[in-house]
């Protein structure tokens, strides 16, 4: 035999999801952790950035176009289209 289980009350479920959201963008409005993770993003493209693991790039220049295509990706939906 199988239990059935009531529906879960939607508006519990959404107020649960939204609470968690909040939750967990809270660390991002201290600019100490705003840094780290700009840190992290620069070492994670190669750019360095901080003392970070995989140093300046010697490149000459390329830390500007990367950094201006990340803010161009950021910028456009996932249609292409510019937000």
């Amino acid at each position: 035999m199988m239990m059935q289980q009531k529906p879960a009350d939607q508006k519990r479920v959404a107020l649960g999801v939204a609470c968690g959201l909040v939750a967990c963008a809270i660390p991002f409005l201290f600019k100490d952790v705003q840094k780290r993770e700009l840190e992290v993003a620069h070492a994670r493209d190669g750019g360095g950035g901080g003392g970070g693991i995989l140093g300046k790039n010697e490149g000459g220049g390329t830390d500007e176009k990367k950094e201006d295509a990340r803010k161009e990706r950021l910028m456009t939906n996932s249609r292409g289209r510019k937000r």
